[in-house]
C-alpha cells in the first residue's frame, strides 16, 4: 500500500509524506468474488488519522468509464481536494475502483458468467474492505456512489439494486436508457461493415462497444471464439431473446423494479447534443417522474467530457447534502482577523448553523493547533449578544483570549441538535495564526528591461519578511493583484516563498518571478499599486501592498540606446514608507555593490553585489536590515560601486 500527499494550491502537486494534508492511497485487495487482487486509489481527507477511531468520514464512491481505470479522472480528483478546501462540502473519503477488464476494456459493473462477479466485487467485497481499512461511517445514509459514461450507469444500477448501501446516487453522462444508446451503436456498427456481418471485436470501435456489453449482459461460455450472444444478427436485425436480457441491466428497467422501494435522491446530467446517451437520460428521468422517484436532472451543451470539473464539483455537494440531511451543521465560519499579535486580547468567531428540523441547538468553538489537541472550548450564542447579529438569526457568535505565543489555530465547531441528541462536529473551518506578521521588503526587477515604462513587460522577484519574534511561517505563497489602470495584464500572479524563520527575509529567484504588462497609455512618474495576499500551508493570514514605480519613457531609452556614462539617480518616492525605488544607469558590463548606510556610516542593508549588463537598472529597498529586521526613521545614504564609479545620495524614511 503506498501513499502520496497533495498540497492544495489552484493546482495538483504530489509531493513527500505530510501530515495534515490529502492523502491518496494506491491500495489494493483480495476481492473474493472476483478471486483476485484488484486495486483500488482511496483518497483521505486533510487531517486523517488512521490512529484516530473517533473521527470517521462518510464515503463517495466513483466509478470510471469504459476504456479507463481507477489511476484516470484527474476531474473528480481535483474537485474533491478543491471542495474540502472550499468547505462547499464536509471532509470525505472518496474511493476509486479499477472496474476495468482485460477483455474488452469494460466490466459494465455487472455479475457476469464471462467477466465475473463485479457487481458483486463492488458491493461487497469492497464496501467491506474500505470499512474495515479505513475510519469510515458504515451506514448506507454516509455511503454515495457516482460514475460517468458506463460508470453512471455502474453508480445507478448498484445503487437502485442495493438501497441498504447507498443513499446518494449520481450519473455524469451515463448510459441510462438502452434503448437509445444501442439503436445508436448497432447503426454504426452495420457502417462500419458495409450493412453485413459477421462482426468482430476490433479495439476502439463500436463493434468492440458492443461485444464488450454482450459479455456483461449475454455471455455465452459454449459458444466459441468469443463467448457471447450478440443482440443483432448478420443482418442488423434485433434478436429478441437476447435483446430481452440486456434490457435487464437497463438502469430505466432496473428503476421501475426498485425504485419504489428505495429512500434515495438522484442525480444525473448528460450533453443533449449527444444523440448516444442524451435520449436514455431523457427516458429515464421519465420512468423516474412516473413512479415519484426524487430526482435532479440537468442537460447541458458539449460532450461528456464538457465541464467535467465543475459537474463533479456540484455532484459533490449535492452528494454531501443528501449524506448530511437534517443534520444541523456550521458553514461560513469566520474570525474576525486572520492574524493577531500574541497575547493582545480575543478573537471574536462567528458562524451560520442550519436548523432544518427548527429544534433547539447548542454550538461551541474548539481551538488547537496543527496536529495538537483541543486547547480550549468556548460557547456560541445566537443571542445578539456576542457579536453575532440579532437573537434567532442562525448567525452564531463568541470569542475567545489569546494565549501568549507564535503559533496556527485551527477552530472546530460542534452544533448539537439538543432535542434529538445529534450532534455535528465540522473540523478545521477556519484558521487564524500569530506568527509574523509576513509582510513585504522589497522588490527586484529582472530580465532584459530593468527600468519599468509604460507599454513595457517587465519581470520582478519579491523580497518578504517574517517580523515575528520565534516561529517559522512554512509553504509560503504571495499573490499579486492590481485594480491599477496602468496595469494591463498580470501573467504570473503567485509565488512560492516556502519557509521564511522569524526576524528574516526570503526571496526565491529562478522560476518563481511575477510578470505583468504596463499599459502603454499610462503617463509614467507614479508608482502602481498592487496588493498582496500571503498564505501559509494554503490558507490566507496576511496582506501587504507595494508600488512599482513607472518612469516616463525618454528619448534615449524609447530608441534603444544604452547610457553613456555611469549614473546613480534621486531615489523615489521621498521621503518614503514602507518602500523606495533607486535608478541607476550602467553604460557596459559592471561588478555593482550598492549599499544603505545610516547616518553614522554603518551599513545597513546590501541590496546589489554582483555582475549585471549595461543599461538601465532599478532596485527597491522595503526599510529593512541584512537580518530582514524593519530599521527606524531617519536619514539613510545609499552608496553605488562600479568599475571604478562610486556616489552617493541621501533619502529619508518615514514610519
Amino acid at each position: 500500500m503506498k501513499s502520496r500527499v497533495w498540497p492544495c494550491y489552484c493546482f495538483l502537486i504530489w509531493t513527500a509524506s505530510t501530515y495534515g494534508q490529502p492523502i491518496l492511497i494506491n491500495d489494493s485487495f483480495f476481492s473474493v468474488s472476483l478471486d483476485t487482487i484488484r486495486m483500488v486509489d482511496v483518497y483521505l481527507p486533510e487531517w486523517y488519522d488512521p490512529t484516530d477511531s473517533t473521527r470517521r468520514y462518510p464515503v463517495v464512491y466513483f466509478l470510471h468509464g469504459w476504456g479507463y481505470d481507477q489511476d484516470d479522472y484527474m476531474e473528480i480528483e481535483t474537485a474533491w481536494a478543491s471542495s474540502i478546501l472550499n468547505k462547499t462540502i464536509d471532509p470525505v473519503i472518496l474511493v476509486k475502483p479499477d472496474g476495468s477488464s482485460e477483455t474488452w476494456k469494460g466490466s459494465w459493473y455487472t455479475n457476469s458468467e464471462y467477466y465475473g462477479l463485479f457487481e458483486d466485487y463492488i458491493v461487497y467485497d469492497l464496501m467491506t474492505y474500505i470499512d474495515s481499512a479505513y475510519n469510515t461511517i458504515d451506514a448506507a445514509d454516509k455511503r454515495s456512489i457516482m460514475g460517468h459514461s458506463t460508470g453512471g450507469c455502474g453508480a445507478v444500477k448498484l445503487a437502485l439494486k442495493h438501497p441498504d448501501v447507498f443513499r446518494g446516487v449520481a450519473s455524469h453522462s451515463g448510459v441510462l436508457g438502452f434503448r437509445s444508446f444501442y439503436d445508436s451503436v448497432f447503426a454504426a456498427v452495420m457502417r462500419a461493415y458495409g450493412g453485413s456481418g459477421p462482426f468482430i471485436p476490433n479495439p476502439g470501435s463500436y463493434t468492440e462497444v458492443m461485444f464488450s456489453s454482450a459479455a456483461a449482459f449475454s455471455p455465452n461460455l459454449d459458444y466459441p471464439p468469443y463467448f457471447v450472444d450478440l443482440p443483432i444478427d448478420t443482418s442488423g436485425t434485433l434478436i429478441d431473446s437476447t435483446w430481452g436480457k440486456w434490457l435487464l441491466h437497463s438502469p430505466t428497467y432496473i428503476a421501475a423494479q426498485y425504485a419504489r422501494d428505495a429512500d434515495q435522491i438522484i442525480r444525473f446530467n448528460c450533453d443533449t447534443q449527444d444523440a448516444y446517451v442524451y435520449p436514455g437520460n431523457v427516458a429515464f428521468a421519465d420512468t423516474l417522474d412516473s413512479l415519484g422517484v426524487s430526482f435532479e436532472f440537468q442537460s447541458f451543451q458539449g460532450n461528456d467530457w464538457t465541464n467535467l470539473y465543475e459537474q463533479c464539483a456540484i455532484t459533490l455537494t449535492f452528494l454531501d447534502s443528501v449524506m448530511w440531511a437534517g443534520v444541523c451543521r456550521a458553514y461560513y465560519t469566520a474570525t474576525d482577523l486572520t492574524y493577531i499579535t500574541p497575547g493582545t486580547g480575543e478573537v471574536n468567531i462567528t458562524t451560520e448553523i442550519t436548523n432544518p428540523s427548527s429544534h433547539t441547538l447548542a454550538a461551541s468553538a474548539m481551538f488547537r493547533t496543527i496536529g495538537g489537541s483541543v486547547l480550549d472550548t468556548v460557547d456560541l450564542f445566537d443571542d445578539g449578544n456576542h457579536n453575532d447579529g440579532i437573537a434567532g438569526d442562525r448567525l452564531w457568535g463568541g470569542s475567545w483570549s489569546l494565549p501568549q505565543g507564535e503559533r496556527i489555530y485551527l477552530v472546530d465547531v460542534k452544533s448539537v441538535d439538543v432535542d434529538s441528541a445529534i450532534s455535528h462536529t465540522n473540523y478545521d473551518v477556519t484558521r487564524f495564526t500569530t506568527i509574523g506578521p509576513v509582510v513585504y521588503d522589497s522588490y527586484v526587477l529582472t530580465g532584459l528591461d530593468t527600468i519599468p515604462q509604460p507599454g513595457d513587460r517587465i519581470y520582478f522577484y519579491l523580497t518578504l519578511r517574517n517580523n515575528g519574534a520565534t516561529a517559522t511561517a512554512h509553504y509560503v505563497f504571495a499573490e499579486i493583484s492590481s485594480s491599477d489602470t496602468c496595469v494591463s495584464n498580470i501573467y504570473r500572479n503567485g509565488a512560492l516563498f516556502y519557509s521564511i524563520s522569524a526576524g528574516t527575509y526570503t526571496t526565491y529567484p529562478g522560476s518563481n518571478y511575477y510578470a505583468i504588462a504596463i499599459n502603454k497609455n499610462c503617463l509614467g512618474e507614479m508608482g502602481i499599486l498592487f496588493d498582496l495576499s500571503i498564505s501559509s500551508d494554503s490558507h490566507e493570514f496576511w496582506s501587504d501592498s507595494f508600488s512599482v514605480y513607472v518612469y516616463p519613457v525618454s528619448i534615449a531609452e524609447r530608441e534603444g540606446v544604452l547610457p553613456t556614462e555611469y549614473a546613480l539617480h534621486q531615489n523615489y518616492p521621498n521621503p518614503f514608507n514602507p518602500a523606495t525605488t533607486i535608478r541607476y544607469d550602467l553604460p557596459q558590463a559592471s561588478r555593482v555593490r550598492l549599499t544603505i548606510y545610516d547616518v553614522m556610516g554603518r551599513a545597513v542593508r546590501t541590496l546589489v553585489q554582483g555582475e549585471q549588463g549595461a543599461g538601465y537598472q532599478s532596485v527597491t529597498w522595503g526599510g529593512s536590515d541584512d537580518r530582514g529586521q524593519a530599521v527606524s526613521s531617519g536619514v539613510y545614504l545609499y552608496r553605488i560601486q562600479a568599475e571604478g564609479f562610486s556616489e552617493t545620495r541621501k533619502m529619508v524614511l518615514l514610519r
